[in-house]
C-alpha cells in the first residue's frame, strides 16, 4: 500500500473515494456499473444525467466505457471532466451552457454512434 503523506489514510487507499462514488451513482440513478482498479466507472447500459441540475460531474467521478448512450442534457455543465472515455451509441449534450461542440466531445470520447449538441 502506498499512503499519501498528510492525507486521510482511507482516502489514500481508495476506501473513502469508493464510498463517495457509490453514493453519487445511487443518487443519480446509475445502475449496472462496475468499478475498475483505477476507480473509473464502466456502465453496461446507458447513463441518463439529464435535468439533474449539474454544473459539473464531481472530480471523484470518471466514467470509462458506457455500453449504451450517455445522456447529460438540460444541465449547466461548465466542463466535460468525468464524461465517458468510450460510448457505444450516442452522446447527448444539448441545452448546456456553455454549449459544447462535437469537436470538444470527440477530444475526450470515442463514440460509436451520434453526438447531439
Amino acid at each position: 500500500m502506498n499512503f499519501e503523506r498528510y492525507t486521510d489514510p482511507l482516502q489514500s487507499i481508495g476506501i473513502g473515494k469508493k464510498a463517495q462514488i457509490e453514493q453519487w451513482l445511487k443518487e443519480m440513478g446509475v445502475t449496472d456499473w462496475s468499478l475498475n482498479k483505477d476507480l473509473s466507472i464502466d456502465v453496461n447500459g446507458s447513463i441518463d444525467l439529464s435535468g439533474k441540475g449539474l454544473t459539473e460531474i464531481p472530480s471523484f467521478i470518471q466514467f470509462g466505457y458506457v455500453g449504451g448512450s450517455f445522456w447529460c442534457m438540460n444541465n449547466q455543465l461548465t466542463s466535460l471532466r468525468g464524461a465517458p472515455i468510450r460510448v457505444k451509441w450516442g452522446f447527448y449534450l444539448k441545452n448546456n451552457k456553455p454549449r459544447f461542440s462535437e469537436e470538444d466531445i470527440e477530444k475526450i470520447c470515442q463514440i460509436g454512434g451520434y453526438i447531439y449538441v
